[in-house]
């Protein structure tokens, strides 16, 4: 049994002596409100007590953390109080993602996941391992699970069954190494300033009040020079409208801004390689990440064209496996999809690679967009989120004395265009191997799926479609984006052939896993 790297030990002890040390002064400030002059030499003593208790119970984990990468799993020894051996089979493990921050990398050190397919959860954590450690884990699992496969597909070939030659290959050729990908700075330029985090304008939105000294002044003084009220009192309709026009968009700017370096900095140096049936990536700047794609687990791919992307004839692929989403966090993603195997590429390359995975063939021929009801129905949703504008222009010129709120008229132009694109850029093939399903403008997305992957295909219908006679097809299946809420569908298709589809989804799956048995 192996134990983590000897620099767990202090960060652990001084992590859990910082936690012991909280406790007693939380206690203390809670008793505080009850009882009047609490004595402060009783904090100084439970103080000390937690720091002590806390540091010994850091080191307790260290010493009680062992691991071993046995013949079929890896095991795991933890807890201090209530003991935990786990076991988790080479064939379970979906990923062994790594992660190496500034400090870790001057020290020669790395993080440890270990990922299963039971969901998005990480199933294990080596906090502190050596890089040649982090290196001898992947590789072992990655050989390991390999030769699992090669021996099911042994068996499968004495026992008769369809195992392709293909698979088979792969299978034993898990040393092999082949570069795929490597992301040049102009298609990182590309893909930073095509991608927007909306978690960076919230950021932008609440540290600017608490920004001090020049910054703070620098940026009162700019939205002053406007007209921009920099306090209630100034606040009349006509100073609230400056404000929204000035202080809108050089809010969304900087979040822009602040959106495309931390992209930039998290996919820095991405390279993407096949090595047997799994295909390796790495990025980051400040933090390096590591990890793997099980092409075994495939479940969906998905194109990702934010409209910038678009516009200079580049593209994102995405895939996504069972219950995994390799790299986990938003910073990983293309756009708000799942994480990428190609951030940004011109659009020929990316489809070239994903039909490498699998051949989906051509993505613009014969894509069948829903039918032209549901254009009206996007325009008078469109409409009603317009009036709600009006609704609170007239309120805001109410409460603040009188103002021109007539001039949120303006919000019923872009309705019907905005409609319109949003229809044109939605659509849906059943092809013979693949349902194709796309949508969205700003992100459109192309999913991907195979009929064999599919878990549950269903129809749903609210009461504005069935009244258009419209309906939504799910195509569900066991990959990440599915339990984060990001599901394949057709929406707004014909009611009709919505339940032909779904038919003819399940009458294909049926195949497929009857041509498997």
């Amino acid at each position: 049994m192996r134990r983590l790297h000897p620099l767990t030990l202090p960060l652990r002890a001084f992590g859990h002596a910082v936690q012991g040390l909280g406790l007693p002064i939380f206690g203390y400030a809670m008793l505080s409100f009850v009882i009047e002059d609490l004595p402060v030499d009783a904090l100084f003593a439970l103080g000390g007590l937690g720091l002590a208790l806390g540091a010994g119970y850091g080191v307790a984990s260290y010493l009680r953390f062992e691991y071993e990468l046995s013949e079929n799993a890896v095991v795991i020894e933890s807890g201090v109080l209530a003991r935990r051996e786990r076991e988790i089979p080479y064939g379970r493990i979906q990923n062994v993602d790594t992660e190496r921050d500034v400090l870790k990398r001057l020290l020669g050190c790395a993080v440890v996941r270990v990922e299963t397919a039971g969901g998005g959860s990480t199933e294990a954590v080596f906090d502190f391992v050596s890089t040649d450690e982090a290196e001898r884990i992947q590789r072992v699992v990655r050989e390991r699970r390999a030769a699992e496969r090669t021996e099911e597909t042994e068996r499968a070939d004495e026992t008769g069954d369809a195992a392709t030659a293909e698979t088979a290959e792969a299978t034993r050729s898990a040393d092999s190494r082949e570069a795929l990908f490597e992301l040049s700075l102009g298609e990182l330029a590309v893909y930073a300033f095509s991608t927007f985090r909306p978690g960076a304008l919230a950021l932008v939105v609440f540290a600017v009040p608490l920004l001090q000294g020049a910054l703070s002044d620098a940026v009162v003084e700019y939205l002053a020079a406007f007209g921009v009220p920099t306090s209630l009192a100034e606040l009349t309709f006509e100073r609230a409208l400056v404000g929204l026009v000035v202080a809108g968009p050089t809010t969304v700017f900087g979040a822009y801004l602040f959106s495309a370096v931390y992209g930039a900095v998290a996919y820095y140096g991405f390279r993407l390689t096949r090595e047997g049936d799994d295909l390796r990536y790495e990025r980051g700047a400040l933090q390096r990440y590591t990890g793997s794609i099980p092409l075994s687990k495939v479940q969906t791919l998905s194109v990702a064209e934010p409209v910038v992307m678009r516009v200079l004839g580049y593209a994102g692929l995405a895939i996504e496996t069972a219950g995994y989403s390799a790299g986990g966090n938003d910073e990983r993603r293309v756009a708000t999809g799942p994480p990428s195997a190609v951030p940004a590429a011109a659009i020929e390359e990316t489809l070239a690679l994903g039909r490498r995975i699998e051949p989906f063939g051509d993505m613009e021929i014969d894509v069948q967009r829903p039918p032209t009801v549901a254009r009206r129905r996007y325009a008078f949703r469109y409409a009603l989120l317009a009036a709600g504008v009006l609704a609170l222009s007239y309120a805001a010129a109410w409460a603040l004395g009188g103002g021109p709120w007539y001039v949120a008229f303006v919000a019923f132009l872009p309705v019907l265009p905005a409609a319109h694109l949003k229809w044109t850029h939605m659509g849906y093939r059943a092809r013979e191997d693949h349902l194709v399903l796309r949508r969205g403008f700003w992100n459109r997305t192309t999913h991907v799926v195979p009929y064999e992957r599919l878990q549950t295909v269903s129809r749903t219908r609210s009461v504005f479609q069935r009244r258009l006679g419209l309906a939504t097809l799910v195509a569900d299946t066991a990959s990440s984006a599915t339990l984060g809420g990001n599901v394949p569908a057709a929406i707004d298709i014909d009611a009709e052939e919505a339940d032909r589809l779904h038919g003819l989804c399940r009458e294909r799956l049926q195949e497929r896993l009857g041509a498997g048995r």
